[in-house]
């Protein structure tokens, strides 16, 4: 019977063989947030995407692309020149 020991390092031998094994490739995935509204409205609910365009207009977010389908509170902040009511 094997101690622990040695049952720990043969592990780690047959994870060293794997990884040298394994060939992993990433493929990035590319969204456009424009046409996707389903993950425009996911990715925007908890942060702005475009702070810069926010900022640089006068905490408006007027001139964003994603303006039509963002969920972000700062949108609905008053005083922003395109706020949305909410009752």
């Amino acid at each position: 019977m094997k101690s622990s020991k040695h049952k720990k390092e043969d592990k780690l031998t047959d994870l060293k063989e794997f990884n040298k094994e394994y060939k992993y490739k990433y493929i990035p995935a590319e969204i456009d947030l424009v046409t996707n509204t389903e993950w425009c409205k996911k990715i925007t609910k908890s942060a702005c995407w475009r702070p810069d365009i926010y900022l640089d207009n006068d905490k408006s977010c007027g001139p964003c692309n994603l303006y039509a389908h963002c969920e972000c509170a700062i949108k609905y902040k008053k005083g922003d020149k395109r706020h949305k009511e909410t009752n």
